[in-house]
């Protein structure tokens, strides 16, 4: 019963729901409407998980406001099986479980929950763990063993934000509910989980066309709301378990058949994420070479290959795999988006107001944290909510902003707009739908109260979220008429004041201690929020831009035409920079044929015949452990020779910021001489070689970085193999990518220190993000965002550039976890294991100095074409 070629971890605890044999046939008999649970089906098939994004789908498309409204309305095609004195509730962290568990119920199907987790490393509070929590406990739902309205309200007491936080890796002993899923179409789709470790959980309903998620979340009074994903939900480091998460496939095991087709008794399996076709840690460490759990933040996304941010990614890869914007029909979605959240809002404070929170006095003290607590705060207070909406108007105004300069380089790529005013119908799109908005509140002395759109943005941080105080605070009154029907006592009023930099921030800090009293509030410092609050005001920023944008028409500049014109012109200037470059390195090879050999005749200035034979120069003063050089064509890769010689490969125990793929340490012998170029290859030698028909005719994209003397990128492991092919050919030599060990051993040139000039680094020796991890490693310096070219940087004693940072480096390896399964120890490229998954090696430029040791290891899949991995060759002899 496996789920795929491997068995799966089985678990069976004292916890599972289960009643005796006779108890479960009982209730087998008895009606499915009396909510008794009834297992007719051992697992979960595709049809069942399409019919559950379809019934999320549907109750996301019906704009429900309540839980219970949502699980009552005619989308749901069980709703008439509920007798109606049934109520359902939930809040946002039980809500996937709530909806799951009815799917189940109502289809036979099983189901299981954690009941239980524990802190990672110790914490108070397992919601909040700065390292994620493990499962400590499951409840497996057998036939018989109670009802499904039962089994509900269990959820409401079992599960909470802690029971996602999870680290992605983290699949066993016991295992959680979700998988980290791959950003992808087909993988995110309704029924998706996503999870804010600030404590917030939503569950996918719709997934757009271009990329935007659609999403219902819960709130403590069981409200729902419908929004969009985006900077709300944040990312953080991968022990926390931020992100989209589906459910992780279970089947029903040791089970006998009953009667009416029900299944009695069992247990539940859970898949690893080893068998789950879609298990994917991509959204914490990024698609580029995988950082270190402390370096998560390093972690790059490279789209279609140009670098882009995680939401960007994300969008697109969910989407059409492009990214795309429609600037004037994404402002009025934005601005209605909001306009719903202000709304869901007003429903939040009228049922804070219905509860009387706010006749009570105010507390002495915050609680200890406003954005995560329990009780009367959690239910009626809203500075989490607030939050999210500050950072809706915000993200609004900065869209905008990035619109208009998109427009402005003519970035028709991502940009979809073909009008000639950009400003002007992003402000009219704006105008038109803010013009559609108002909400509304009751004064304490019964008034209404509308509010316009713009009117509400204007008091986002005058808002109070304090549910102590009167309506009036809550909608961030100022003006005397409105504010007379508040009757707060000075003491309230004091705290209003006192709360102001709370307000201000958009942050949600849930780390941070916050029980102040009044006294320490009026204070700055830790916790107590910021001083001013960011802009928010995208109607502001469009007006200041009127005139200001140069205007777009067909007869003026006509974008396509533009950019083809654009493209053309750079293509010329890349031929001739290329056709300059070979001129200068054809005079720079026949000078080094007379220098370093002497067998070529002062006359022979034209171009080097292909066929001629090569020439072996002795080692320069810059490569004193070099045996000598090759140049074999003038378009093609310097060489220096490498003795033959033996070193410890992989790294000591004891080497700061060792990973354990580096070890065990192990002896390689290198028996022969080879060479290796002595730089990256370039884009000049890769160009050369497509303008000779080589390389599969293939240009990589540049990343607006340059081409020339910089390192050739977004190449993948067979670009590289199909370079090599063209130098063999044009030489009739043995190049080929250098082995691990041989890359390991040209990058050590005989030293036995992290890096091969110490154990220390700094930015004048390599390129690399200058971060002190660890502390002993490297000194403040320059972070440079980019490749450096050839030359940049000194070279190592074998003569040879950048054998540590500026771009990872693919190697002819297939990937082994570690050198524990007999590695080859004569340098040979070690061909078994993982070979969809080849080793680079070096770091980049924007890793940290821990990846630029000459020991550091990882691993790219092998068709992957990435802005930070190129690559060197090497010559047999």
């Amino acid at each position: 019963m496996p789920f795929g070629k491997k068995f799966l971890l089985s678990v069976n605890l004292a916890g599972a729901l289960f009643l005796g044999s006779g108890v479960a046939s009982e209730a087998v008999a008895q009606s499915q409407g009396a909510g008794n649970y009834v297992v007719r089906f051992d697992h979960w098939t595709d049809t069942d998980e399409r019919d559950y994004g379809e019934f999320l789908q549907a109750m996301g498309d019906s704009g429900c406001t309540t839980v219970d409204a949502c699980l009552k309305g005619s989308w749901n095609p069980f709703h008439a099986s509920d007798p109606p004195n049934i109520t359902f509730k939930s809040d946002c962290a039980n809500l996937p479980y709530v909806l799951r568990a009815y799917f189940a119920w109502k289809r036979g199907l099983p189901f299981s929950y954690e009941r239980s987790v524990a802190p990672v490393g110790g914490a108070t509070d397992t919601r909040y763990s700065p390292n994620g929590n493990r499962v400590t406990g499951r409840t497996d739902v057998i036939t018989g063993s109670t009802s499904g309205y039962t089994l509900m309200n269990a959820l409401l007491a079992a599960t909470s934000s802690a029971s996602y936080r999870f680290h992605p890796d983290m699949d066993g002993p016991i295992p959680p509910d979700f998988y980290s899923v791959a950003l992808q179409a087909k993988s995110i789709r309704p029924g998706t989980n996503i999870y804010d470790p600030n404590g917030h959980v939503a569950v996918v309903t719709r997934v757009e066309g271009d990329g935007r998620v659609h999403f219902i979340d819960a709130h403590p009074d069981n409200s729902i709301t419908h929004e969009y994903y985006d900077l709300r939900f944040v990312r953080s480091r991968p022990g926390q378990g931020a992100g989209f998460k589906n459910w992780r496939p279970l089947r029903l095991v040791d089970y006998r058949n009953g009667p009416n087709g029900a299944l009695l008794g069992g247990h539940v399996v859970l898949a690893t994420n080893a068998e789950i076709a879609d298990f994917s840690d991509e959204q914490y460490f990024g698609n580029g070479p995988r950082p270190s759990d402390d370096d998560w933040a390093d972690g790059t996304f490279t789209l279609n290959g140009e670098r882009v941010d995680y939401y960007d990614y994300v969008r697109a890869k969910v989407g059409n795999g492009k990214l795309e914007f429609d600037p004037v029909k994404e402002v009025g979605e934005m601005v209605g988006s909001n306009c719903n959240d202000l709304h869901y809002r007003a429903q939040a404070v009228d049922l804070a107001i219905a509860a009387g929170i706010q006749s009570r006095p105010e507390p002495d003290r915050l609680p200890r944290n406003i954005y995560g607590t329990n009780g009367d705060w959690e239910t009626y207070s809203s500075p989490s909510r607030d939050a999210r909406l500050k950072t809706a108007f915000k993200e609004l105004r900065d869209k905008a902003e990035r619109f208009v300069e998109m427009y402005e380089k003519g970035d028709t790529k991502h940009l979809l707009y073909s009008g000639h005013d950009i400003v002007g119908d992003m402000l009219a799109a704006y105008d038109a739908e803010s013009g559609k908005c108002s909400v509304g509140y009751t004064r304490s002395n019964g008034a209404p109260v509308m509010l316009s759109y713009e009117d509400a943005r204007k008091r986002l941080f005058q808002i109070s979220f304090d549910p102590y105080q009167c309506i009036e605070l809550r909608w961030g009154a100022s003006d005397p008429s409105e504010l007379s029907s508040c009757h707060d006592s000075d003491i309230k009023r004091a705290w209003y004041d006192a709360e102001q930099n709370l307000r201000n921030q958009i942050d949600r800090t849930y780390d941070a201690r916050m029980d102040f009293s009044l006294d320490e509030l009026r204070t700055p410092g830790p916790g107590k929020g910021v001083p001013a609050p960011p802009d928010t005001d995208a109607r502001a920023y469009l007006v200041s831009m009127q005139g200001k944008v140069a205007l777009q028409t067909p007869a003026a500049q006509d974008t396509a035409a533009a950019q083809a014109i654009d493209a053309a012109a750079e293509q010329v200037s890349q031929r001739q920079q290329l056709e300059d470059w070979r001129q200068a390195r054809q005079a720079k090879f026949a000078q080094w044929r007379r220098g370093s050999c002497g067998r070529v005749a002062e006359a022979s200035t034209s171009p080097v015949m292909l066929s001629e034979a090569s020439c072996t120069g002795t080692a320069t003063e810059s490569a004193p452990r070099a045996q000598g050089e090759i140049w074999d064509f003038a378009e093609g890769p310097e060489m220096l020779v490498l003795p033959a010689g033996d070193f410890e490969m992989g790294s000591p125990p004891d080497e700061p910021g060792r990973k354990t793929n580096e070890g065990p340490q192990h002896r390689v012998e290198i028996l022969r001489s080879f060479a290796v170029s002595k730089t990256l290859i370039t884009f000049h030698e890769w160009d050369t070689c497509v303008a000779d028909g080589g390389c599969k005719g293939y240009s990589p994209l540049d990343a607006h970085w340059g081409r020339g003397a910089l390192p050739v990128i977004n190449v993948s492991w067979s670009d590289a193999q199909a370079y090599v092919a063209w130098l063999n050919v044009k030489t009739g030599q043995h190049y080929h990518l250098l082995s691990e060990a041989e890359w390991e051993y040209a990058a050590r040139a005989g030293t036995e220190t992290p890096f091969w000039w110490g154990s220390t680094i700094s930015t004048d020796q390599a390129n690399y993000d200058p971060v002190d991890f660890p502390a002993s490693f490297s000194a403040p310096g320059k972070y440079r965002g980019m490749p450096t070219p050839a030359g940049t940087f000194p070279p190592n004693p074998f003569g040879l550039e950048d054998m540590g940072a500026n771009v990872w480096q693919w190697t002819a390896d297939c990937w082994n976890e570690t050198y524990g399964a007999h590695p080859p120890v004569h340098g040979e490229a070690w061909l078994t294991g993982d070979c969809e998954r080849r080793v680079v090696r070096g770091g980049a430029f924007n890793n940290t100095p821990v990846y630029a040791r000459s020991a550091f290891r990882f691993w790219e899949v092998a068709d992957l074409r990435s802005a930070l991995v190129g690559f060197r060759v090497a010559r047999d002899l």
